[in-house]
């Protein structure tokens, strides 16, 4: 999910609420998220982590996959916390969704408990992309896989792209993040760049080593 105090374009929003109103669509249900559980292929016994899971367009339908698992969503914003929480209530599977407050950088679970992480929109926010990887891999067991997908915002051929827009969140090469991945220790590390709903996405993943 994108950041709670910023929009898709990297503008401001905590002076108001309402302004969430305008990508509602996209933090609620966002066919990027959808894509993202296709490709980490959740099985039904796992526990899974959705970091930055705003209102819940991942971890909303990965609790229906999880029938015998979890999904931890945890997210910095309490008011993102507390829309999901409250989407929850109307879902069968409200008791396979913890909600968390939490970062990439500080994630709130036990050391190798995680079967699956994924960060949807998120990771050109963080504070450190370095130490978020660290603490990935350290949730995750032995054989456990991650998977970061951010929308490319700057490509020519986004939708949302408008010429001589300065960003602020400028990602590192896809280069260096295989290299930062291969340094912190995960395995069958691969980048890729695709297109998601008529948009450019550069994806990420790894496993932990079994």
């Amino acid at each position: 999910m994108p950041d709670p105090h910023t929009d898709p374009h990297g503008h401001s929003t905590r002076t108001s609420k309402f302004r969430y109103l305008r990508y509602f669509g996209d933090y609620w249900n966002s066919p990027v998220n959808s894509h993202v559980l296709e490709l980490v292929q959740l099985q039904p016994h796992e526990r899974a982590l959705d970091i930055g899971a705003g209102m819940g367009p991942a971890a909303i339908p990965a609790a229906g996959i999880l029938t015998q698992g979890q999904v931890v969503a945890i997210d910095p914003s309490a008011f993102m916390r507390r829309v999901l929480g409250i989407r929850r209530l109307w879902r069968r599977g409200r008791r396979r969704i913890r909600i968390l407050n939490g970062t990439a950088e500080s994630i709130p679970v036990a050391d190798g408990s995680i079967d699956a992480a994924w960060a949807v929109n998120s990771m050109h926010h963080w504070a450190s992309i370095a130490d978020a990887v660290k603490e990935i891999l350290r949730v995750l067991r032995p054989g456990g896989r991650m998977l970061l997908l951010d929308e490319d915002f700057d490509h020519p051929e986004h939708k949302s792209h408008k010429p001589g827009q300065t960003n602020p969140h400028t990602m590192p090469s896809e280069e260096d993040l295989i290299d930062l991945l291969n340094s912190s220790g995960f395995s069958n590390v691969a980048a890729k760049q695709s297109t998601v709903a008529g948009n450019p996405v550069r994806r990420l993943q790894g496993e932990k080593p079994g």
